[in-house]
């Protein structure tokens, strides 16, 4: 019973200086992040919503993407949390920012 103590202790003792340690990065993609989404929020802020008929018939709906959108500050976190998992900015998000918002150059930069 006590090596399964010892064993426990040092599976608690590595999750604690994993934390410890990866703190520093996961504070500045954080802030990064935060930025990129402030940034977000007024270029393409109230652009995505149900309603939009530009949007109608685009794959964003089609992808059920729509609330990946910069209607808040909340919310404009979502869309990068899913380009860092999935490695990079969806095509359907990209092109439904660009046809909601008339600029596909500035939607095509900012992902």
């Amino acid at each position: 019973a006590a090596s399964h103590l010892w064993q426990l202790s040092f599976i608690a003792d590595c999750f604690t200086r994993i934390a410890v340690g990866c703190l520093p990065i996961l504070t500045l993609l954080f802030c990064a992040t935060s930025v990129w989404a402030l940034v977000g929020c007024q270029a393409f802020g109230g652009y995505i919503y149900a309603g939009n008929p530009a949007l109608q018939d685009s794959e964003l709906f089609d992808s059920h993407f729509d609330s990946l959108n910069f209607n808040d500050f909340a919310i404009g976190l979502y869309p990068f949390i899913t380009m860092l998992v999935a490695a990079g900015p969806q095509q359907a998000l990209t092109d439904g920012f660009s046809i909601a918002s008339g600029n596909a150059f500035a939607s095509r930069v900012f992902f």
